[in-house]
C-alpha cells in the first residue's frame, strides 16, 4: 500500500517536472519568436523611415525622386501615400512651369484646390506673362506699321520729287508703287479733266500685276464707285464687291478682287484726283490710313504739275 502511494507520487513528480519544463520551453521560444517579430517590425520601420529620410532629403534639395515608396494600409503606408502624392504634384507644377518658360500659356493644369497656394500662384504668373507677351506683341506690331508707315511716306515723297514735269511718267510710278507698297494687286489713277461743261476722271495711269495697262476711260460725278467718292469727297471702301464691277487677271485667270479702296485726291477741300486699288487680299486699316496720307501728298505734287 505505501509502496504505491509512494510511486504514484513519484509519477506525478515526473510529469508535473516535465509540464513545467515545456511550459518554460514554450514560454521561451514564443518569447524568442515575439522579440523576432519586434525586430522585423522595428528594422522594417527604420528601414521605412531611411526611405522617408532620403526622399525627404532629395526634396529637401529641390530635387524630384525618380522611384516611389511602397503604399499599403497602415500608417507607414499611408504617409507612404502621402509622400508620393506629394512628389508627383510636385513634378506636375514643374513641368507646367517648364512650359510657361517656354512661352506655353496654353498648357493644361489644374490646382489641388482653392488652397494649393503654389498652384494658384503659377496659374496668376501664367496669365500675367500672357497679358505681359500680348501687350509686348501689340507694341511690336504697333512699332512695325509705324516704321512701314513712315519708311513708305519717305519712299513716296522721293517719287514726288524725281518726277517734276513728266505726268505720265508720275502718275504711273505714284500708281504702281502704291500698289506694290501695300499689297495690292491692281490700281488707277484718276486725274480731274476741266470741261467747259461738266469736270469729268480721266484715267492718267493704271496698274495691274507688273503690267503697265494702256487704257483711255472717262467717269463723270456720281457715275460708279469711282464718280461716288469724287462727288462725295469721302474714303470708299469696300469687302463686298459687285460681280461685275472688276476682275483682275492672273496666271490663274480672272477673280474678283476681295477688298476695293478708293481714295479722293483733295488739296484744301478741292479734289483733283481719285486713286483706285483692288487687292486679292485683306486690305488692313492701318494701309488705308497711310494711303489717305499719301494721297494728301500726291494731291498737292499733281496740283503743282
Amino acid at each position: 500500500m505505501g509502496f504505491g502511494i509512494l510511486a504514484a507520487v513519484t509519477l506525478i513528480s515526473v510529469v508535473f517536472r516535465k509540464y513545467i519544463y515545456n511550459h518554460v520551453y514554450l514560454h521561451l521560444l514564443l518569447s524568442l519568436v515575439g522579440i523576432l517579430i519586434v525586430i522585423l517590425l522595428f528594422y522594417s520601420l527604420v528601414k521605412s523611415v531611411k526611405k522617408f529620410k532620403k526622399i525627404l532629403t532629395e526634396l529637401g534639395n529641390g530635387e524630384l525622386p525618380e522611384t516611389n515608396l511602397p503604399e499599403g494600409e497602415d500608417e507607414i503606408g499611408q504617409m507612404a501615400r502621402a509622400i508620393n502624392s506629394v512628389v508627383k504634384n510636385l513634378k506636375t507644377l514643374s513641368n507646367f512651369s517648364q512650359e510657361i518658360g517656354k512661352g506655353n500659356y496654353q498648357s493644361d493644369f489644374k490646382p489641388l484646390s482653392e488652397k494649393d497656394i503654389l498652384g494658384n500662384s503659377l496659374l496668376r504668373m501664367r496669365e500675367d506673362l500672357k497679358n505681359a507677351a500680348s501687350e509686348e506683341a501689340k507694341r511690336k506690331e504697333e512699332d512695325e506699321r509705324r516704321n512701314w508707315s513712315t519708311h513708305g511716306i519717305a519712299r513716296f515723297g522721293e517719287i514726288l520729287r524725281e518726277h517734276p514735269g513728266d505726268l505720265n511718267e508720275l502718275t504711273y510710278q505714284i500708281i504702281s508703287n502704291l500698289v506694290k507698297y501695300i499689297g495690292a494687286n491692281a490700281g488707277g489713277l484718276f486725274i480731274v479733266n476741266n470741261n467747259e461743261k461738266e469736270k469729268y476722271l480721266e484715267l492718267a495711269s493704271c496698274f495691274a500685276y507688273d503690267r503697265k495697262k494702256y487704257m483711255k476711260k472717262q467717269i463723270f460725278s456720281g457715275e460708279g464707285l469711282v464718280g461716288r467718292a469724287f462727288q462725295e469727297g469721302e474714303t470708299i471702301f469696300l469687302t463686298d464687291i459687285p460681280e461685275d464691277y472688276i476682275k483682275i487677271k492672273s496666271g490663274l485667270g480672272e477673280n474678283k478682287p476681295k477688298n476695293l479702296l478708293i481714295v479722293p485726291l483733295k488739296v484744301n477741300e478741292e479734289i483733283n484726283g481719285i486713286i483706285e486699288i483692288a487687292s486679292l487680299k485683306e486690305i488692313l486699316p492701318h494701309q488705308i490710313e497711310f494711303t489717305e496720307k499719301i494721297c494728301n501728298s500726291i494731291a498737292s505734287s499733281l496740283n503743282k504739275n
